[in-house]
């Protein structure tokens, strides 16, 4: 996922507005975008994760370590928000249980990925600790021997941001808050 929040449209005629206002103070109107569309790439980062977290059972953590920020500097007014991560084991989304079972209580894994679905029961998987990272698993035996066994993985977070629903979203909420900093911005150095 690549989110580029320029300088375009309204928000450009609203910058060329800002230059006539900020015209004594040398470089206040960059200063002002540049400030600007900073704050409006953190705000698009938050609406990211909102917009994925209400379709995918996932916590904001995951989503947001595959996310950077490039923000926009006095020579590039250019901010940019990207995804690149890999993909999500499936205890980080909804499985239920969680905790590894021992004994003779056999119970089927159900597992939700997408919110307003329902939970799936994938064949012969459990959840188990990792003998060396200690972390939980949801593991799948891959025939009817015990071994080989493998982690199951979900969709990854630069998947999840990239759906069709969340991109428009982002730029519209990153458009709105730019739009605000810039006034606010505005009115700021005209008051020093």
């Amino acid at each position: 996922m690549i989110v580029n929040i320029e300088l375009r449209g309204k928000i450009e005629a609203k910058f060329e507005e800002t230059e006539k206002m900020l015209n004594t103070l040398p470089g206040g109107a960059i200063q002002a975008g540049c400030r600007a569309l900073n704050r409006a790439a953190l705000t698009g980062r938050v609406a990211a994760i909102k917009k994925a977290k209400e379709r995918y059972y996932i916590n904001s953590t995951s989503l947001r370590n595959g996310m950077k920020l490039k923000k926009a500097t006095k020579s590039m007014l250019l901010a940019k928000i990207t995804s690149k991560s890999t993909r999500r084991e499936l205890i980080d989304f909804n499985v239920s249980p969680k905790e590894v079972i021992r004994g003779n209580k056999i119970s089927q894994l159900k597992i939700s990925v997408k919110r307003g679905g329902s939970a799936k029961v994938i064949p012969r998987t459990f959840v188990e600790k990792g003998t060396q990272s200690g972390r939980v698993h949801v593991l799948q035996r891959m025939g009817k021997e015990r071994y080989p066994i493998h982690i199951k993985y979900g969709p990854s977070p630069t998947e999840m941001l990239s759906s069709a629903d969340v991109i428009p979203y982002v730029e519209e909420q990153a458009g709105i808050t730019l739009l605000k900093r810039l006034d606010h911005e505005i009115d700021y150095l005209l008051g020093k």
